[in-house]
């Protein structure tokens, strides 16, 4: 018994230091990512597997260190932690389907390369990004837990439904092999223990035990908290909202469909044939401020792209930041670009059914 008590200590500091260090990209704690991606520990990489490894052996020695007099109170203080974290990050995510940012609509380069060139974690996200209604649905599903795991009455509730999303954000993860395993493995986790104190009504549930239920160390803030930890509560719900909002507000972009797109943005067909691979066929203007060329053999190469409209220019950069100037002209009426590159090219812009 004494032995199960340790391991799930060890877990509990566990996630207590995966929850402050595991890297994240927080809008207002912006600084909370650097110890980790100091050592090098981003999404996926070996580095950050032996970094989870050395925050699991530190755990192992926080657990030793605390005094036993205190192991109750702290427990209580983080399974809260859990359940906040649980929360803001089931937020986070929820709302960047909710606003169609985490599955954009796919880019004109993306949309013309053959389905066969395309690595599978780029296939799903443009698959998934092409529908605004089932992003939408994907939102709310997320964020329901989310709200679920803020109300102690609904909690329990929330932390299955937690269980199921993640454990279908890890299973697309690993069979789409998008690079955040390590993470959604790690949220699993959380959804896990976090069960933890609900584990004699999951037993009653499961028909392995007729015992009635009893609570044990009621997760905080509960009815005998104090005035200060009910508002540190009321800080924590406050932030998780105002860090899940925050972009949005701040870029009044609600749904990323809809958001304008740059200066001629869209892709574009050379205007009679290729005399051989090497020429351009296709010239596709990316959102994010790229030029990418694709020539006859369906070969595309980038460029960070800079317009200067009063001049008539592109000014290309590659990634040894070499530049080269490009003259183009753009006909509105006629949807035709053209560019000085060898020569001068004419292109018509291509619109895509629904997606331009």
């Amino acid at each position: 018994m004494q032995l199960r008590t340790y391991f799930k200590d060890i877990l509990l500091w566990f996630a207590f230091l995966g929850i402050l260090f595991i890297p994240v990209d927080y809008a207002l704690l912006p600084f909370q990512n650097k110890i980790g991606l100091f050592f090098g520990a981003s999404s996926d990489t070996k580095a950050l597997v032996y970094f989870i490894l050395v925050l699991f052996l530190l755990a192992i020695g926080l657990v030793f260190s605390i005094p036993a007099k205190y192991k109750n109170k702290m427990e209580q203080v983080l399974f809260s932690l859990i359940y906040w974290y649980l929360s803001l990050q089931l937020m986070r995510y929820g709302a960047n389907k909710l606003f169609k940012h985490q599955f954009y609509l796919p880019e004109p380069n993306i949309l013309f390369t053959r389905v066969g060139n395309l690595d599978r974690d780029i296939l799903y996200w443009t698959s998934m990004g092409t529908s605004y209604e089932y992003s939408v649905f994907m939102g709310i599903i997320e964020i329901l837990p989310a709200i679920f795991l803020l109300i102690p009455r609904f909690r329990f509730v929330g932390l299955l439904l937690s269980v199921g999303v993640f454990t279908n954000v890890l299973a697309v993860n690993i069979g789409f092999d998008i690079t955040v395993k390590c993470f959604s493995s790690f949220l699993l986790f959380l959804s896990v223990l976090g069960l933890f104190p609900y584990r004699q009504k999951i037993n009653l549930l499961m028909g392995f035990s007729t015992q009635p239920e009893i609570t044990v160390n009621e997760p905080l803030p509960n009815k005998s908290s104090s005035f200060f930890l009910r508002f540190i509560s009321l800080f924590g719900i406050l932030f998780i909202f105002a860090e899940t909002l925050y972009p949005y507000v701040q870029s009044g972009n609600f749904n990323d469909d809809k958001a304008p797109r740059p200066f001629l943005h869209g892709a574009y067909k050379r205007v009679g044939p290729t005399a051989n691979p090497q020429d351009i066929a296709f010239v596709f203007v990316h959102r994010r401020g790229f030029l990418i060329f694709q020539n006859a053999s369906e070969t595309q190469t980038d460029y960070h792209l800079q317009i200067a409209p009063s001049k008539h220019l592109f000014i290309l950069i590659d990634y040894k930041q070499n530049k080269k100037i490009v003259p183009y002209t753009y006909d509105s009426k006629r949807n035709r670009l053209k560019l000085k590159i060898g020569g001068e090219v004419e292109f018509e812009r291509v619109v895509s059914k629904k997606w331009d």
